[in-house]
C-alpha cells in the first residue's frame, strides 16, 4: 500500500477552520461597512427638519412642532404681505375649528414678529402660529416649495407621511378634500 504524497493530485486537502472563520469574519465586516455607508448616503426625509423646529409665537409662547407629531396636520406657510395668504386665513381657521381634531392647522409666518403680532390683533385665528421669520421661505423651499411662492401648504398624515403639498391659496373644496384625506 502506498500513501499519497503531498504532491499527489488526487489528494483532497482538509478545510482549515481558521481560514474559514477569518474569511467569514472579513465578509461580515465588509457587509457591515457597506450597509453603514449606504445608510449614511440615504436621502433624509424633508420633514425631519420640520419636527426639530421650536418657533416663537406672537403671544409669547413657543410652537414646538415635535409636539404635533402623530397628528394629522395642515402646515401653512404665510406672510402678512401676501394677499392670498390673508384671504386664506379665515378659511383655515374655520377648518381647524370644524375638523373636531381630525386635522390640526399650524401657521408658520415668514415675517418678523412685529408685523405678525399686528396682523393677528386685527384678524385673530384659533390655530397655533409660529414665527419662522424670513428664513421660513427657505424652510418652505427645503420642504418642496420649488416655486418659492406663498401661501405654501403641506398635508401631513398622523403617520408622519407627506400626503399633499400646494403652492398657492387653498380653496374650500380642496380643504374639505384634505380634511377627508387626513381622517382616513
Amino acid at each position: 500500500m502506498t500513501l499519497p504524497s503531498s504532491t499527489d493530485p488526487t489528494r483532497v486537502p482538509k478545510p482549515n477552520r481558521r481560514r474559514l472563520l477569518a474569511g467569514g469574519g472579513a465578509a461580515a465586516l465588509g457587509l457591515s461597512l457597506a450597509g453603514a455607508w449606504l445608510w449614511s448616503r440615504r436621502t433624509p426625509d424633508p420633514l425631519d427638519e420640520l419636527w426639530t423646529l421650536a418657533l416663537p409665537q406672537p403671544d409669547g409662547g413657543t410652537l414646538r412642532l415635535a409636539d404635533w407629531q402623530g397628528h394629522a396636520l395642515l402646515v401653512n406657510f404665510w406672510a402678512t404681505w401676501c394677499a392670498p395668504c390673508l384671504e386664506e386665513m379665515p378659511l383655515l381657521d374655520s377648518v381647524d375649528a370644524q375638523s373636531a381634531g381630525r386635522l390640526k392647522v399650524l401657521g408658520l409666518a415668514a415675517d418678523p414678529m412685529a408685523p405678525v403680532q399686528r396682523f393677528l390683533q386685527r384678524l385673530p385665528v384659533r390655530f397655533p402660529v409660529g414665527v419662522a421669520g424670513p428664513a421660513g421661505l427657505g424652510l418652505s423651499r427645503r420642504l418642496g416649495n420649488d416655486k418659492g411662492g406663498l401661501p405654501y401648504s403641506l398635508l401631513i398624515g398622523a403617520d408622519g407621511r407627506l400626503l399633499e403639498r400646494k403652492t398657492g391659496q387653498l380653496s374650500a373644496s380642496e380643504l374639505a378634500d384634505w380634511t377627508r384625506r387626513a381622517a382616513s
